[in-house]
């Protein structure tokens, strides 16, 4: 199989599967910050601001694609690397907390 026979379900899920990611990632950080008594409202900031960016260029692609006809497989692409720097951030997060990951998956999401 090849990356561009990739697609999503739905051209919603191509904007809403991210952003779920997204909120996974908030999540398990906050609970990492809690159990490891580190909360710091100025480091949540950052990341906040940091999926914000994710967000606006995942919008630029999609306007792009429905304005110039960007083929589907480049939002797919931006849309899925998105989703796998989450994922991984969220392993990290859960290992933080003692929720083992099997070493697989990390392995995979590298």
């Amino acid at each position: 199989m090849k990356f561009h026979d990739l697609n999503f379900t739905s051209g919603y899920w191509v904007l809403l599967l991210p952003c779920i990611f997204m909120v996974a990632d908030i999540v398990s950080g906050y609970l990492k910050a809690v159990y490891n008594k580190q909360f710091d409202s100025s480091i949540m900031r950052k990341g906040l601001m940091h999926k914000s960016g994710e967000i606006i260029v995942l919008l630029l692609f999609l306007v792009a694609h429905l304005g110039i006809g960007l083929p589907n497989y480049i939002c797919n692409f931006v849309s899925m690397y998105i989703i796998v720097m989450e994922a991984y951030s969220i392993c990290e997060n859960l290992n933080n907390i003692g929720v083992k990951i099997p070493s697989f998956i990390e392995k995979s999401l590298k």
